[in-house]
């Protein structure tokens, strides 16, 4: 069902409707979907998917066209559907939508949405395809591939004698949301060790597909994996497919992935080294090695704050520029008993050094203002897209008292909010009554820009807008 909103103001956002007007193009897609070979660009950026680029035509810096009229009512489109989680989203070349998460049965879900904001009726159930697997199962990454398949990749528990077991797995699926039986074991692939989570997948122009998350060794690493293109290990990659990256004794995990334009991968997550601090490895994709050009032996750190830094979200330039969205700790204020959470970006240079030139010594961090008679709980960011031109949007969520709203920010290439977007460089999407969460953003074959957001029992948002 389609919530509408009000056609003078839009519900979810509470900006007034705006129509499309010129703004510059952002092609790329969400952080966690992929282009069928993963490569790299064909005249601009490398986004964290490796979408195909297109700069389109750049008169400079623009405002923003605003909400879209013509998706869902006023730019907006509330769906209540049974998801609890929303994880990564993509856009189609025809321009559906196509969002993965988990229910709020804890079951696998692939939802597809119209051009219009619709829920598709030719894919499995009314738009909503439910595959549950093992106790739990949800979804963290989507890509197509060539032939038109979706494959998805995401965290399975299984719980027995022993306790709770978990998963990294991936399944491909029809484009009328069938699972492919073809493909691993009726239709999924699962790690055979336990403690190996995927969060990222991205998509090899040989067919090859690889996800990236952690892996238990002597503890919890990196861990890139290569799967062949029937769902199987492939053996001749690192250990029977699977490659860890160590950054010492503590815990480290890989919570994204982008394809970088010299044919290598970036991981980015966390690595337990003072505190977490943020940190990034750059393999190949023949060996899954770490790129010696890239840090030291491809791995690199970095410290946002004065506590926890966990890279969220990846995205690479054409200069071969890393550009991740940084979950940073800070510790309580006066008058705060806990500590709270602001959205960063770091940018690294080619060769893994944080980036003089963007922001402070390539350090970027906003705190969005408390409103009055709230307590503001922290800043999340969730995704990333890297515009043609530098420019970085960031998606997420502030977590208040009272509830959680979404964020949609934009940094100009320098790393400053941009004037030139939404209200002095933030978008706020917010429901009346309900927590929403910024968790993906995608873009359209036409340069638009859709944001996937979850809530609390009101389903699925989704909200389109010109950049």
């Amino acid at each position: 069902m389609l919530v509408a909103a009000s056609a003078s103001c839009n519900a979810l956002t509470g900006v007034d409707d705006l129509s499309a007007g010129p703004g510059d193009v952002c092609p790329e897609c969400d952080g966690g979907a992929a282009r069928p070979d993963g490569g790299g660009p064909t005249d601009g950026a490398v986004s964290a998917d490796g979408a195909p680029l297109d700069a389109g035509t750049d008169a400079g810096p623009q405002p923003w066209g605003g909400l879209d009229p013509t998706f869902g009512v006023a730019g907006t489109a509330l769906l209540q559907l049974p998801l609890r989680e929303v994880r990564a989203a993509l856009v189609l070349p025809d321009g559906k939508i196509v969002v993965v998460g988990a229910t709020t049965g804890n079951d696998a879900a692939l939802l597809r949405v119209l051009p219009d904001g619709q829920p598709d009726p030719a894919f499995g159930a009314g738009g909503l395809v439910v595959d549950g697997f093992g106790n739990s199962s949800e979804l963290r990454a989507v890509a197509l591939d060539a032939t038109g398949r979706l494959v998805v990749a995401g965290l399975t528990v299984t719980t027995d004698a022993n306790g709770a077991h978990r998963y990294g797995f991936a399944s491909r699926y029809s484009a009328t949301g069938q699972r492919d039986t073809g493909f691993g074991i009726q239709g999924r692939s699962r790690t055979v060790l336990d403690n190996q989570e995927w969060s990222a997948l991205v998509l090899d122009p040989s067919g090859s597909i690889f996800t990236a998350g952690q892996c238990d060794t002597n503890g919890r690493d990196f861990g890139v994996f290569k799967l062949t293109q029937n769902g199987s290990g492939e053996l001749a990659f690192g250990s029977a497919g699977r490659v860890c990256h160590s950054f010492g004794n503590g815990i480290d995990a890989a919570l994204a992935m982008a394809p970088s334009p010299n044919g290598t991968l970036v991981l980015a997550g966390y690595a337990r080294v003072s505190n977490d601090d943020g940190a990034a490895v750059r393999v190949t994709r023949a060996t899954g090695d770490g790129d010696p050009t890239f840090g030291t032996l491809g791995r690199t750190t970095f410290a946002v704050g004065t506590q926890t830094d966990r890279a969220v979200a990846a995205a690479v330039g054409a200069d071969g520029k890393v550009v991740l969205a940084v979950e940073v700790a800070v510790e309580p204020s006066s008058g705060q008993n806990r500590d709270r959470d602001d959205f960063g970006v770091a940018r690294l240079t080619a060769s893994g050094a944080l980036d003089p030139t963007f922001g402070t010594a390539g350090i970027v961090t906003t705190d969005f203002p408390q409103l009055a008679n709230d307590e503001d709980r922290g800043d999340y960011p969730t995704s990333i897209l890297l515009q043609a031109d530098g420019r970085v949007m960031v998606a997420g969520f502030s977590d208040m008292r009272s509830k959680g709203v979404g964020r949609v920010v934009r940094y100009t290439p320098a790393g400053a909010l941009d004037p030139l977007f939404a209200d002095s460089g933030v978008l706020t999407i917010a429901l009346p009554n309900n927590d929403l969460r910024a968790r993906a953003l995608a873009t359209t074959p036409d340069g638009k820009v859709v944001v996937a957001s979850e809530t609390d029992g009101a389903g699925v948002a989704l909200t389109r807008f010109v950049p």
